[in-house]
């Protein structure tokens, strides 16, 4: 028989920070997003001079509308923010240690990334993907401005929002 601190801790354990409804509304855009990026780049791909600005414009907006989706929801649903977000860093070692953990994982997603790769054979279609990388430097700057937001979004996303709604 459970006694009622094992009762709260597993309750605690499965706290919501958003409504079921707003899951459902950032999986149906998450779902959304996927199926017209793949016709925006399908798009891209064919095209004689692709706009590849356009096309990281495009995606740094959704990236950062899905945040502010999933921060309305959580704020609206009364739990912190810095739930999804994390806490702030109290001291150099905790920052230089998420340096390393992120670093670490770099490391270690690329070997696997290249393993499968070279499993799946995928180099040989590696051509398809060139017209997604960018070739001038304005281009660069676009790409960079993706990529940190895609790291900062993203990792709320996933890590902050669907883990802590999913996972115990």
């Amino acid at each position: 028989m459970e006694t009622p601190a094992q009762a709260q801790s597993a309750s605690d354990r499965y706290l919501q920070i958003a409504s079921p409804i707003h899951t459902i509304l950032v999986l149906a855009a998450l779902g959304g997003w996927a199926i017209w990026h793949k016709s925006f780049a399908d798009q891209l791909s064919t095209a004689a001079n692709p706009n590849r600005v356009r096309f990281y414009i495009v995606t740094l907006f959704y990236e950062w509308l899905l945040f502010v989706l999933v921060v309305a929801g959580v704020r609206r649903h009364g739990a912190s923010v810095l739930i999804v977000l994390g806490d702030r860093w109290h001291s150099v070692r905790q920052l230089l240690r998420d340096i390393g953990i992120a670093v670490g994982f770099w490391i270690v997603a690329w070997v696997f990334l290249w393993i499968f790769g070279w499993l799946l054979r995928i180099a040989a279609l590696g051509h398809n993907m060139q017209f997604m990388l960018p070739h001038r430097g304005i281009e660069l700057t676009f790409w960079i401005a993706l990529s940190v937001t895609a790291g900062i979004c993203e990792e709320t996303i996933f890590r902050g929002y669907l883990q802590r709604q999913f996972m115990p």
